[in-house]
């Protein structure tokens, strides 16, 4: 198997891992799930949900940015190694093409960007699906009540 896609699958199998945790945590099949029973109960808790996932997506988002900034300056100074203090003399696309993208410490800090990058998409689509059960559940009541 070529390192590619090795790579591919091991991403694959951390990017379930955190879906999975998360899924774990919050029960997102519960939480949008509705029905007459128990309509008003969610109509009630809906603002609140909403407000709970938009902060915890914010959150997110401002730990992806800051290792999204952590791995520009890590690029960086590795970049300026390969440029300035290596001795091969090396151009700026052998280091861009070949040299950044295999450096232990770039692949590392990116890893984390990519699993943290999930962990925004999962809050900002459960505030997204909060919004949107909002207006579903209005429909869904309007037709109950004809």
């Amino acid at each position: 198997m070529s390192d590619e896609i090795i790579k591919k699958v091991i991403e694959n199998i951390n990017s379930n891992i955190v879906l999975n945790d998360l899924s774990g945590e919050y029960d997102v099949f519960f939480m949008l799930d509705f029905n007459q029973y128990n309509l008003q109960e969610k109509i009630s808790k809906n603002v609140y949900m909403q407000e709970l996932f938009r902060l915890m997506w914010i959150t997110e988002k401002a730990k992806f940015n800051k290792m999204q900034q952590k791995l520009d300056q890590i690029t960086g100074k590795r970049y300026d190694h390969f440029k300035f203090f290596d001795s091969r003399s090396l151009s700026k696309v052998e280091i861009e093409k070949y040299y950044l993208p295999n450096d232990k410490e770039i692949k590392e800090q990116r890893s984390l960007c990519d699993l943290q990058e999930i962990r925004t998409w999962f809050f900002e689509s459960l505030y997204t699906g909060f919004k949107n059960q909002q207006w579903l559940m209005s429909q869904f009541q309007k037709e109950l009540n004809l």
